[in-house]
């Protein structure tokens, strides 16, 4: 809304940044193109308008890998990484749609860690309110799991990061009022040849600088995603967002002073697609957890995020050191549990489709996902497809039958959740049997080929057996089921998990699963 309330401000007299200004801190294009002119390093860039180049002045080649967006959204929507030519005009087209004048830019990527800074602007000064870390997962989109602040970086390194933005908003202009830029560090070992040449030419205080600043985007108005209302003031005491009324208001911002000294952590919660049933674990936290935000409710669809828009909630936590606060975040963060209706094809489709999900290998850490993750998980993920599709061609189904037997013995282990163990005994030991064998044997006995999975993997069986007592008396294939469980495990972790119990005890039995799988597969 910054255009608008610029454009009311400017035409009553009253006190703000004037149109032209908001009109370029908001569309990419324009930002870029004054930016690049007052020597702030930005990224080659080119503009598209309704999927044609559009701009005679922008470059003509661009240096891939690349980023396509959007030139006039935000929270990332449209936002995605193509790594060659061949890949740029689906992205081009995705952009387009989410853009309300259909102009989207391609600017080459930029390789450094990502940082936030809120400012105040006022009588010709910047005022950075605060740097933080930017979590950005799920590749090749750019969705931000979280921040941390203050940052970890050093003085010197956070010194010359506001030396860079400060140079962009005084480059656009922005004067009085407020201000948020994404900008990157990137050694100069490891910038990219473009980054090299551009900053040789001059750039503001960059042509002998050990490390780059260059400048994403830097925005009219204060952060969103709850830096500036939530995670900031928690951590320093200041609140920017009165400086910045105090100034739509006619008055000076007041002191910008730092009255606390603590780190917060801000980080999302998300899910694989289906529709919520219910959240697990919100009232279990105390006073943990600062703020908790649920952003979706049951009976909602949900979907595994490609933008800021699309978690299902967020949590804030606050500690005395970087580390213990994003520790206390990740923990907390984890002992939610999305549960997802049962028997829904979007969940099914993406468990069990052909064609893999975009994000494979997903168990709620977005550390876990993405084109980088290990070999290892790729070979196991494709080993269970090619058995599934053999055992469902073949007509497996319901050639074993397992009663659950009375009067268990269940011990109790040293868990922090004191949940009973798993019966070592039930109905569900050639299953879980059959499990362990192949993870053993994927991963070799000496453990060379565990990778940052394997612990997620030997915690579903685990949790299988504990949760599966409710599942009774079925019949099943023993090794069709245990190639439906690797899939949904190594696609969709715990949560998946979750979803076939849930699904086989209320969709009475396993064979309406497998029909559905078989669909899926033939499609």
């Amino acid at each position: 809304f910054s255009t608008t309330v610029a454009w009311v401000a400017e035409t009553l007299g009253l006190p703000g940044i004037d149109y032209s200004t908001a009109l370029r801190s908001r569309d990419k294009a324009l930002m870029r193109r004054v930016l690049d002119q007052a020597g702030v390093l930005v990224p080659p860039f080119r503009v598209y308008e309704n999927l044609r180049p559009a701009d005679v002045d922008s470059f003509d080649e661009i240096p891939f890998p690349a980023v396509v967006k959007p030139v006039d959204n935000m929270g990332a929507r449209g936002v995605r990484r193509v790594g060659s030519r061949s890949e740029l005009d689906s992205a081009l087209r995705a952009a387009t749609k989410e853009s309300r004048s259909g102009r989207v830019i391609c600017e080459s990527f930029i390789p450094g860690r990502e940082y936030s800074i809120d400012a105040i602007s006022y009588d010709g000064t910047v005022h950075p309110c605060g740097l933080a870390d930017r979590h950005i997962t799920f590749p090749p989109y750019f969705v931000e799991i979280g921040h941390t602040i203050p940052s970890a970086l050093s003085v010197p390194r956070k010194e010359c990061l506001e030396r860079g933005f400060i140079s962009a908003v005084h480059a656009l202009g922005i004067d009085p009022g407020a201000a948020k830029g994404d900008v990157f560090l990137v050694p100069r070992g490891d910038a990219p040849q473009w980054l090299i040449s551009r900053a040789a030419e001059g750039r503001i205080e960059q042509r002998n600088a050990e490390d780059l600043v260059v400048v994403g985007e830097v925005a009219a108005r204060l952060s969103g995603g709850y830096m500036s209302g939530w995670t900031y003031p928690l951590s320093r005491g200041f609140e920017p967002t009165r400086a910045a009324l105090r100034i739509a208001v006619g008055r000076d911002p007041g002191p910008i002073v730092e009255t606390r000294s603590r780190f917060s952590a801000e980080r999302g919660i998300v899910s694989i697609p289906g529709r919520i049933d219910r959240f697990d674990g919100v009232d279990t936290y105390g006073d943990e957890v600062d703020t908790l935000f649920l952003t979706r409710s049951p009976g909602q669809p949900v979907a595994l995020p490609t933008s800021n828009v699309e978690k299902c909630g967020n949590i804030i936590v606050t500690g005395d050191s970087f580390v213990e606060a994003c520790e206390k975040a990740d923990r907390l963060r984890h002992r939610i549990g999305v549960r997802l209706a049962p028997a829904n094809h979007e969940t099914e489709l993406f468990l069990f489709s052909v064609e893999r999900p975009i994000l494979t290998v997903w168990d709620g850490d977005p550390a876990h996902a993405g084109p980088n993750l290990p070999t290892r998980s790729r070979e196991l993920e494709d080993r269970a497809a090619r058995k599934l599709d053999a055992l469902l061609n073949a007509g497996a189904a319901g050639s074993s039958t397992f009663d659950r037997p009375d009067g268990a013995n269940a011990r109790v282990r040293d868990r922090e959740d004191e949940q009973e163990s798993p019966d070592e005994t039930g109905p569900l030991m050639p299953i879980i049997d059959e499990l362990r064998r192949e993870y053993a044997e994927a991963e070799g006995a000496d453990g060379s080929g565990r990778d940052i999975r394997a612990a997620t993997r030997f915690h579903c069986l685990d949790c299988f057996l504990r949760r599966s007592q409710k599942l009774g008396q079925f019949e099943v294939d023993a090794e069709l089921a245990t190639a439906t469980l690797f899939l949904a495990i190594e696609r969709g972790g715990i949560q998946a998990l979750d979803y076939l119990i849930d699904t086989i005890s209320e969709d009475r039995g396993w064979e309406k699963l497998f029909d559905r799988i078989r669909l899926i597969r033939r499609c």
